[in-house]
């Protein structure tokens, strides 16, 4: 449900921003866009510190990992929300305030979810700065199987059109 929450704090901070705040084109919203940067985020990030706490010997389990990293976001998804509604009565010349809610809410939502992690994985502050780095090269590494994947599919599309062609020509 949070995560979901965070999707639709995604859209409507794309859709709702006031006027004099606004940078984005409606035309140019994907909504596939907005689901990999928060649902697809969040999955690479669970299923790499889950990974990285298993080599580690953590104690977390991946419904541990789940739930901490879930409420870790509630500071981010409401300073969401409120940078929309003030960017609808706010003047841009006070977009300092917004500024430093958002600033407020992702490092409340950080000192969140690396103080959980630390609890629930059972780790030192300096375990646990390492595993956080070690999620981050897991995320990459996930991120680009994923591109390596579709390329191979479209190589193995292209290999099949290219036959077919042939087959056709011939």
């Amino acid at each position: 449900v949070i995560v979901f929450l965070w999707l639709v704090a995604s859209v409507t901070e794309y859709y709702g921003t006031g006027f004099a705040f606004a940078i984005n084109r409606n035309v140019d919203f994907n909504m596939a866009i907005r689901v990999a940067v928060t649902v697809g985020v969040f999955a690479a990030f669970v299923l790499s510190n889950w990974i990285v706490s298993i080599i580690l010997d953590g104690n977390g389990s991946l419904k541990d990992i789940t739930a901490t990293a879930a409420y870790s976001l509630i500071p981010y998804i409401l300073s969401l929300f409120l940078k929309v509604g003030l960017t609808n009565v706010l003047i841009p010349a006070e977009s300092v305030f917004i500024d430093i809610l958002l600033i407020v809410g992702l490092l409340w939502s950080g000192v969140l979810l690396f103080l959980g992690l630390m609890t629930i994985h059972e780790f030192s502050v300096g375990r646990t700065i390492w595993s956080l780095l070690l999620t981050l090269v897991g995320m990459i590494i996930i991120v680009f199987l994923i591109i390596l994947y579709s390329l191979v599919r479209q190589l193995a599309d292209f290999i099949v059109s290219v036959y077919k062609e042939f087959r056709f020509r011939s």
